[in-house]
C-alpha cells in the first residue's frame, strides 16, 4: 500500500471519528453546549487536528449532514419511482429513522437553527425538479414552483418533526403515503371532507408525546 493511500485512510478515519463524536455529543448535551475541545476529546484527537479539517463545529456538522443527505439522495434516485408516486417515497423517513436520536436532538430546543435551514434547502432542491415533471405539457403552474417547493419542504419538516418527537408511531412507508396524499389532495381530504384511499394507520400505536399532538 502506498504512503498516499495510508494517509488518505488515516484522514478518513479521523474525519469519521470527529463526525461520530459530534453526533454523539449533540444527543447527550445539545449542539450549543458543545465545544471544539469536547469534540476533539471524544474523537481522541488533538484540538489542532480538528482545525486541520474543519473551521468550526458548524463546518463539521454541515459536512456530516451533506454526507448522509448525499446517501439519501442516491437512495431516492435508486428507488426509481415516477410521477406522483415519487413524492411518496419512504426513503426520507427511513433515513430519519436511521438517525432518529440525531434528528430528535437537532430538532429540539438543543439543536441548531442552521441545521434546520440546511434541511429545508436540501428538501427544496430535491422537490422542485419533481414538481417540474408534474406540470402538464403546455400548462403553467398557478404558483411559482420555488414557492411550492418551499411549502412542500416545510410540510415535510413538520411531518418529520412530529414523527421523531412521537417516537415514530407510524411506519415510514405509511408516513410517506400520508404526506403525498395531504400534499396532493389537500386539507379537504385530510379532514375527511373528500374520500381517497389512505394507508391503514389505525392499528399503529398512539403517539406518546403530549407536545406532538
Amino acid at each position: 500500500m502506498s504512503d498516499q493511500k495510508k494517509t488518505d485512510r488515516r484522514v478518513e478515519r479521523t474525519i469519521t471519528a470527529l463526525r461520530d463524536a459530534l453526533m454523539a455529543l449533540i444527543v447527550e448535551k445539545g449542539y450549543d453546549a458543545i465545544s471544539i475541545q469536547d469534540i476533539a476529546d471524544r474523537a481522541n484527537v488533538a484540538r489542532a487536528t480538528f482545525y486541520l479539517h474543519f473551521r468550526d463545529k458548524d463546518d463539521l456538522m454541515f459536512s456530516g449532514m451533506k454526507l448522509i443527505y448525499d446517501q439519501l439522495a442516491q437512495s431516492i434516485h435508486e428507488a426509481g419511482n415516477n410521477g406522483w408516486e415519487e413524492l411518496a417515497t419512504a426513503q426520507d423517513f427511513i433515513h430519519v429513522g436511521q438517525y432518529a436520536d440525531f434528528y430528535a436532538a437537532m430538532l429540539s430546543p438543543r439543536g441548531s437553527i442552521g441545521f434546520l435551514g440546511r434541511v429545508r434547502t436540501y428538501l427544496q432542491d430535491i422537490i422542485e425538479p419533481m414538481l417540474v415533471e408534474l406540470v402538464p405539457p403546455g400548462k403553467q403552474p398557478n404558483v411559482p414552483l420555488k414557492l411550492l417547493a418551499a411549502y412542500c419542504a416545510g410540510a415535510q419538516i413538520g411531518m418529520i418533526w412530529w414523527w421523531v418527537e412521537n417516537r415514530m408511531p407510524i411506519p415510514a412507508k405509511e408516513m410517506a403515503q400520508l404526506g403525498m396524499l395531504m400534499s396532493v389532495r389537500g386539507l379537504t381530504w385530510a379532514v375527511g371532507e373528500t374520500d381517497a384511499p389512505a394507508p391503514d394507520t389505525k392499528t399503529s400505536p398512539p403517539a406518546t408525546s403530549k407536545t406532538g399532538t
